[in-house]
């Protein structure tokens, strides 16, 4: 899969945050990239770096609904930038999928009702999903009929990433923890199961299969390289993929199939 290039300008957002991920510490920096974008199966994705130039501009977060305007405006500058910008992404897939739906997002989190929770596009037939390392903010979105559900995960690649994440050790204890890939598959699994992080993350499975022998399992709409995780909780088993992006990132996409 090859990433193609996005049109420059269209975002009009800077931003200037750390990504603040979860563990503390775990991202330094992303690099520097322009906006692009990635399709995996049904999926689409696109990405901004916020210290790119094109990313800079004098247009604001747009219009996605008054609670998003809401929470966009309650937010201290930094943050506030990096979701405008993540939202515009998703708001330009949907509307590559619903072509001249009105688009606006809510974000009521389903545990405690207060507006920080995952994104979802208001009546209309599509899954969305945004994820944050450094600089970088990459969005996702599905159609209904492809996917029930969609999470993605990226985060910043590095020489040891291939090494077991030392600073995850004790979420995942005893076992070993995983590699930086691994991890951000769990991650993305675990937003398309739609309770992210409240579930641990040492009790997700995540099993490499091949999609494409006949017998084993039905060939995945994300294609080849496939992986099946299974997540407390489910009877179901969520396909979870890498996604060819930008040098320097590490990105995920898993999906929860009808």
């Amino acid at each position: 899969m090859r990433a193609t290039p996005f049109r420059r300008g269209v975002l009009g957002i800077r931003v200037a945050a750390p990504s603040g991920r979860y563990p503390a510490g775990m991202i330094d920096s992303a690099p520097s990239l322009d906006p692009g974008r990635a399709r995996r199966g049904p999926v689409l994705l696109a990405w901004a770096d916020s210290s790119a130039p094109s990313s800079a501009g004098r247009a604001g977060l747009g219009d996605v609904g008054d609670a998003q305007l809401r929470r966009h405006a309650s937010l201290p500058p930094d943050r506030a930038a990096r979701f405008a910008i993540g939202r515009r992404l998703l708001a330009q897939l949907v509307l590559e999928l619903v072509p001249g739906a009105h688009v606006e997002f809510s974000s009521v989190c389903a545990r405690c009702g207060a507006d920080h929770g995952r994104p979802v596009a208001i009546g209309l037939p599509v899954s969305v999903s945004v994820s944050y390392a450094g600089s970088i903010v990459v969005a996702g979105a599905v159609h209904d009929r492809d996917a029930a559900s969609l999470g993605v995960d990226v985060e910043t690649d590095s020489p040891q990433s291939h090494r077991p994440m030392a600073e995850l050790a004790a979420l995942f204890a005893p076992a070993v923890p995983p590699d930086l890939r691994r991890w951000t598959m769990i991650e993305a699994a675990l937003k398309a199961d739609g309770r992210g992080l409240r579930v641990a993350p040492g009790d997700v499975v995540l099993s490499a299969v091949d999609t494409t022998t006949a017998g084993r399992m039905p060939a995945s709409v994300l294609g080849d390289d496939v992986a099946l995780v299974s997540v407390p909780g489910r009877h179901d088993l969520i396909e979870v993929a890498p996604v060819a992006g930008p040098e320097g990132l590490v990105i995920s996409v898993a999906i929860v199939t009808h």
